[in-house]
């Protein structure tokens, strides 16, 4: 999470996207997909175009 607000206090979207990408994943293999949800959400809303985080986006969405 320290690179989290270090990217968010650099106002370094390409990299905090990244960090929420793998953050989303995380959230995904502990099951918690509403927060994986949240996580590729703000990704993609920072870095639009980010296929890999749109791409599990997608998929959760499509799961429920």
């Amino acid at each position: 999470l320290k690179g989290i607000q270090k990217a968010e206090a650099k106002g370094d979207d390409g990299r905090l996207a990244k960090l929420l990408y793998r953050l989303g994943r995380v959230y995904e293999r502990r099951k918690r997909s509403s927060d994986a949800v949240l996580a590729y959400q703000e990704a993609v809303r920072l870095k639009p175009g980010y296929g890999s985080a749109q791409k599990r986006l997608d998929k959760l969405k499509s799961a429920n």
